[in-house]
């Protein structure tokens, strides 16, 4: 399978997390908030998702 880019892989972490601190939400304000998150993020916080990324593809 192809592996996750770094923002599907910083999905996959926190997609729990989100869902554990908003209960009762579904999928599409999940997924607004995550992707919020991500925009949120400096440089360096996603050059470490796309480390992980880059790593998997090896």
């Amino acid at each position: 399978s192809k592996p996750l880019s770094a923002y599907f892989h910083f999905l996959a972490e926190n997609r729990a997390a989100v869902i554990a601190e908003n209960p009762g939400l579904g999928i599409g304000p999940v997924q607004k908030i995550l992707s919020t998150k991500w925009n949120e993020l400096d440089a360096v916080e996603k050059e470490v998702c796309t480390c992980i990324s880059s790593r998997e593809t090896s």
